[in-house]
């Protein structure tokens, strides 16, 4: 295997490697084999980590439990880490309350963050009200919102 032949080499893995390995992975039991031989190597998975096996994720229960194994972990979370989260809602109120618990964890949230929430919008008044939440929040429109904003215009029409 390539790992080993990387220590033989005198080059030692580091969380940067292992992510990297885990980011080849197909499944959730996959990429925890792989965190658990990195952390048996001694290595500490970082948000990049975490986050990256949080993509294996299919349920919100999932992520959720992933995120507690993080933060037990004495990993932050960070925006991407959350944001990956929301992704998992089906929801806006889901992703309403992912939000809250995001922002009372101390991070930010991002375009990123929002306009995987716009994408849980259903009307017109909705997508309004969490436009004018990701302007109070200092939070820039990006392509990708403007994506989202013609797609669910012509979903209304």
């Amino acid at each position: 295997e390539w790992l080993q032949r990387m220590e033989q080499s005198g080059v030692t893995p580091d969380a940067h490697t292992f992510t990297t390995i885990l980011n080849r992975t197909e499944t959730l039991d996959e990429a925890a084999e792989w965190l658990q031989r990195m952390e048996q190597s001694g290595v500490t998975p970082d948000a990049h980590t975490f986050t990256t096996i949080l993509n294996r994720t299919e349920t919100l229960d999932e992520a959720a439990e992933w995120l507690q194994r993080m933060e037990q972990s004495g990993v932050t979370p960070d925006a991407h880490t959350f944001t990956t989260i929301l992704n998992r809602t089906e929801t806006l109120d889901e992703a309403a309350e992912w939000l809250q618990r995001m922002e009372q964890s101390g991070v930010t949230p991002d375009a990123h963050t929002f306009n995987t929430i716009l994408n849980r919008t259903e009307t017109l008044d909705e997508t309004a009200e969490w436009l004018q939440r990701m302007e109070q929040s200092g939070v820039a429109p990006d392509d990708v919102t403007r994506s989202t904003l013609e797609k669910l215009k012509k979903r209304s029409l």
